[in-house]
Formats: C-alpha cells, structure tokens, sequence
C-alpha cells in the first residue's frame, strides 16, 4: 500500500466542480490501492505559517499529489505557497511529487523551472497549458494533457425531464455574475449557481459561516416578502443546491445554456446540452472548447441578448466533435495514474 500526501483539497469551498473532482481522486487512488496518509486543504494553503506548522510535524509519504485545480492561475498565492511546500518536504526527504488536474495561465509568479524541477511528472487539463507551460519547451515528456477529473465515471442515470427553459448559470466574475442572473430573471431562464449552501463542519470558522449563511437566507427571505430590494450577492442565495444531484439533473434537463463556470461547461459537454459559453479568469473555457474543437460557441458578455439562433442545437459535426473528446475518457484519466505509479516505482527501483 503506498501512502502520500494530498496537497489542495478543494472540496470544503462549497463548490460542486471541486466536490465532484476531490471525490473522484479519491476515488481512483483507492482503486489502485493508494492510501491518503494526510491532506492539506486549500485553506491551508493561504497561509505559510500554517504550512510551516505541518512542514515541522512532517510524516513519512511515499509520494506527493497535488490537486492543481484552481491553484495556478491569475498570480496566485497558492501556487508559491504549493510549491514552497513541495520543495520544502522534498528537501527533507527525497520523495516524488506529481500535479494533476492543473491550469497554468496569467501568473507572473511562475518560473517553469522551479515547476518543473518540484514534479517527477504534471497534469494539465488542456493542450493550451502545456503550450503556456512548456513555451520553449516543447518537447520535455514531463508534461502532458489529461481530463479534468470531473468527466471520470460521471454519473449516466440521472434521470431528468427535459424542459423547454433555458439555463443560465453564474460566473466567477461577481458584475458578470450578476448580469447573467439579472438577464435570467428577465427571460424567465433557469439561474443554476455553481456555488451551493456550505455545509456543517467541525472547524470553528465553517461553523459560523454556516449559521451566518442561513441566518442570513431567513432574514433577506422576509425582507423580499416585505418588497424590499435584495442585493445580487443575497438573493443568489435562494438558488443554491444543497446537492449535487440537483445541481446536475438541472443542467442536464435545460434545452440550451448559457454558461460562465468551467465545471458547468464540463457537465454541459458531457450530456451534450446546446451552449454558449463565457470566458472566466485566465483562458480556462476557451481551452477547454479548444481541446473539444466548438470555440465557435465562446462568446462575451454583451452579447448575451443577441446569441445567433443556429447555435440553439448541436450539428451533427459537433456532436461528432464532443463524441470524440468523451471516447475512452475514463481510461485516459486512469491512465494518468497508472503512469504515476509506474514512474514512481521506476524511480524508487
């Protein structure tokens, strides 16, 4: 049995994307028999004193995994504080350490030695990362392009009756966000948000987050029925799923969508609902439309109102396109695994 470290797990940021895709790592490493000794969550990874607390309390891993999700974009902290933690094990004990799941894009902070030197071997979820990553260096086999883990055994029997309304999910952009939701009230679409109601957790900080978020949902709820007017960043609240069977069977029930969240485009993909979609930060959508060849379906904000009608349906070409893309997905994240472990047993030989 092989312990490791998990570095960044995203699924306490009540966000169905993350939930679904730290579930599925966990559930990949327990079919090829690899146990979690110890996880670092993304909120440690704010925080460097925090991350020099575990550092002195370090335990013996055989291997390090790091959940690039998030992580390594729009000059974030996490991505020095990540690889302050990497070289910081490493220099105390050779281990191997391996990225999956990442983006790379919009950060100044990014040296591709230091990344390249951290990790036996990186995952990335686009052809466009690597290209951004690897610039000069075309060629280098530590590299490559894999899924993003939210496609891996995604659930097929969600059984969902097809509705003649449209979707509109939010955005990670919070006045972009807001005209989307704004749009969707006005035409009677569906708002799916991304975000979902937070959940009770032992952590002090969660706990009151928690009862904040529904104090917060009893208060506003009696203002409206008092007609006051609630701010976007309120009102979204009363759309959260609690589940994510619901926020799912929702995207998958909507004749077409209109989507600004990277893991909704994911979803909308899988099940072939006709899109459009709305760049977020960095490159990340249109990268993955790339990858899946409908960049015809990208489109900016201000053209919301006027979407061109053909794109109301999928062509028999684009469903060819989005075939392809899906065929043997599962197979090509596990193999993502399975040349993990070969490399680090090839290693440790």
């Amino acid at each position: 049995m092989i312990n490791i470290l998990l570095v960044n797990d995203t699924s306490i940021e009540n966000h169905f994307g993350s939930e679904i895709v730290i579930e599925n790592i966990k559930k990949i490493l327990k079919k090829k028999k690899i146990k979690i000794k110890d996880e670092v969550d993304t909120e440690k990874l704010q925080y460097k004193h925090k991350l020099n607390k575990f550092i002195l309390n370090y335990k013996f891993y055989d291997l390090i995994l790091v959940n690039g999700e998030g992580s390594f974009h729009n000059n974030s902290k996490k991505l020095l504080n990540t690889l302050y933690l990497v070289s910081s094990i490493k220099k105390k004990k050779k281990i191997n350490a391996y990225l999956i799941n990442a983006l790379i894009n919009n950060n100044k902070f990014l040296h591709n030695k230091s990344l390249l030197n951290n990790f036996e071997l990186i995952y990335l979820r686009s052809e466009y990362d690597r290209k951004q990553l690897l610039n000069k260096q075309k060629k280098n086999r530590k590299c490559k392009v894999a899924p993003d883990l939210i496609f891996y055994k995604f659930p097929k029997k969600l059984k969902s009756i097809k509705s003649k309304t449209k979707g509109i999910t939010d955005h990670t952009n919070y006045k972009v966000s807001k005209i989307l939701f704004d749009y969707s009230m006005k035409n009677n679409s569906s708002f799916i948000p991304l975000l979902h109601a937070p959940i009770f957790r032992s952590s002090p900080i969660k706990i009151w987050y928690f009862i904040k978020f529904y104090l917060s949902i009893i208060i506003f709820y009696y203002l409206k029925k008092l007609k006051f007017k609630i701010q976007y960043q309120h009102e979204r609240k009363f759309f959260f799923f609690k589940e994510k069977k619901e926020f799912l069977k929702s995207i998958k029930s909507k004749k077409f969508i209109i989507i600004g969240r990277y893991h909704a485009l994911c979803v909308a993909i899988y099940n072939k609902i006709p899109f459009v979609a709305i760049e977020s930060y960095g490159k990340k959508i249109s990268a993955l439309l790339g990858d899946v060849g409908l960049k015809n379906r990208l489109i900016n904000i201000n053209q919301i109102k006027n979407i061109n009608p053909k794109l109301d349906k999928l062509t028999t070409k684009e469903n060819f396109k989005i075939q392809k893309f899906l065929n043997k997905i599962d197979q090509r994240i596990e193999k993502m695994f399975d040349n993990i472990l070969n490399n680090f047993y090839g290693r440790k030989n």
